[in-house]
């Protein structure tokens, strides 16, 4: 009897928390909506939406946040990294220089980061971005900050400068997006067709 309990209970939140997302994700289309992205690229992107209950248990699992920092920055920071580091530097010399002109971000920071995030884009994950974002958006400590990382995301494919399948690939999506927004440059454009 208390394990059937405890199963309608867990029926319960669940449908529950379906509905919340359901609702969460009319208001999601609604302010994409207002910042300009299409019917068809909402339908495109949010067709079959659920949320990702996985994503919210990994951004509080982060390791830069459960390791201690020499061992984090062991894994991390070694002499290939280094190495591919000041090449990528060396490549991306012109665009970096405008991003840092431009934007006041250190060049050598901007690698550093997209070398930790995505391993110069070789590291692309599994998570379907936009199930991530939008879960991220509906749950969670930093909700606003991901609803705009969503909506950078709509904006992204409404251009056209990712294609569809893309999307199911999270740590490629969000090299490319790291690449776009943090650069801000027509960067993509200068180096390669990611149409």
């Amino acid at each position: 009897m208390k394990r059937t309990l405890l199963a309608l209970a867990a029926c319960a939140a669940l449908a529950a928390g379906a509905q919340d997302f359901d609702a969460c994700v009319k208001e999601l289309r609604a302010e994409a909506t207002a910042n300009g992205i299409s019917t068809s690229t909402l339908d495109a992107a949010f067709a079959g939406l659920q949320p990702d209950p996985t994503v919210i248990e990994a951004m509080d699992n982060q390791p830069e946040f459960e390791t201690p920092v020499w061992e984090y920055l062991a894994r991390l920071v070694d002499d290939k990294r280094i190495a591919e580091g000041r090449a990528m530097l060396e490549q991306w010399r012109r665009a970096l220089t405008q991003a840092q002109r431009r934007y006041g971000v250190d060049r050598h920071i901007l690698v550093a980061v997209w070398g930790v995030e995505t391993d110069y884009g070789r590291i692309m994950g599994r998570r379907s971005l936009v199930r991530s974002l939008a879960t991220l958006s509906c749950s969670g400590a930093r909700q606003r900050y991901f609803r705009g990382e969503l909506m950078a995301t709509l904006q992204i494919v409404q251009a056209g400068d990712i294609r569809a399948e893309a999307l199911h690939n999270i740590l490629s999506v969000r090299h490319r997006l790291y690449r776009r927004r943090i650069y801000g440059l027509h960067f993509l454009d200068q180096a390669e067709d990611v149409r």
